[in-house]
């Protein structure tokens, strides 16, 4: 159960992860050179830099790293619920968030709380 909930934080992170899309981001730069022909969507252009994570500017390395800790608290908060409401959703592709939104007016009031205050996600 503790992998499908890593592989949930991974997967909430690839969802609401802000700004990993071609914009005015400190990653912008770093999509650019390693992840230029990458289509958008699906999580790519998190796994391509993930791919080219030591290459990475100082600033994208921050961020993605913070993005990490962020996502791995939301888990860790509604780790009742991801496994109350989701235990059947296979990581991947934005499935556990989406789940979860999905049953949003079911959540434990401090997942809920929580979930509307992580980065908003990426139109892919």
């Amino acid at each position: 159960m503790s992998r499908r909930l890593t592989l949930g934080a991974l997967v909430i992170g690839v969802v609401l992860l802000p700004g990993i899309a071609r914009s005015a981001t400190p990653c912008a730069a770093d999509i650019e050179k390693f992840c230029a022909k990458v289509p958008i969507g699906g999580g790519r252009i998190q796994a391509c830099l993930k791919e080219h994570e030591k290459e990475l500017s100082p600033e994208c390395a921050a961020r993605h790293e913070n993005l990490e800790k962020e996502m791995g608290r939301l888990v860790a908060i509604c780790r009742y619920d991801i496994s109350r409401f989701c235990w059947d959703v296979s990581p991947g592709h934005g499935r556990v968030a989406r789940c979860l939104e999905r049953h949003r007016s079911d959540l434990s009031p401090v997942c809920n709380d929580q979930l509307p205050k992580a980065p908003h996600p990426v139109r892919e």
